[in-house]
């Protein structure tokens, strides 16, 4: 009852087209962090997050929104650990170089690598960034394009004051 409320709720806030709510099972996203000494991860594994809201997003170095919206990312995770997991799913098609990458952007938050089989399970990511906010194993809000910092703040918030 309270995930179809938020589902109602975050429709009516009206995001505008890049806005999708729905509350199908989170796919599980695994593997090794390649980020380990700065997020605090060695492994992770979606399924094992409880009690947090996963902020899934499926990433690539190549990518300018993508590149734009970390140092958002990595403020916001900073300030919201106790409630919130960002994970970070680098599509590059090998981790050749991405670990470099994420030293020189100061990445906070775990990354792993994702295939296209994740991507699949996700729906497919006709564009990329993507993200996907995850509660008790539900997709309860996806948004397509850079993220920013209202937005992060408004669903976050809202899913928070539900949660309690």
């Amino acid at each position: 009852m309270k995930i179809l409320l938020l589902v109602f709720t975050v429709v009516l806030i009206g995001f505008g087209g890049n806005c999708f709510a729905y509350t199908p099972v989170a796919p599980n996203i695994s593997g090794k962090v390649l980020n380990s000494a700065d997020s605090g991860y060695k492994k992770i594994s979606l399924k094992n997050i409880k009690n947090k809201i996963v902020i899934l997003n499926f990433w690539a170095t190549w990518c300018p929104p993508c590149r734009a919206e970390i140092p958002t990312l990595n403020d916001f995770y900073s300030s919201h650990k106790k409630d919130v997991l960002i994970l970070g799913v680098n599509m590059n098609e090998t981790s050749y170089g991405v670990s470099s990458f994420l030293k020189n952007y100061d990445v906070a938050y775990p990354i792993v690598m994702g295939n296209l089989i994740e991507a699949e399970e996700y729906g497919g990511l006709g564009m990329i960034p993507q993200t996907f906010f995850i509660v008790d194993d539900r997709i309860v809000f996806h948004w397509s394009g850079e993220l920013n910092k209202g937005i992060l703040k408004a669903v976050t918030d809202k899913i928070i004051s539900i949660k309690n």
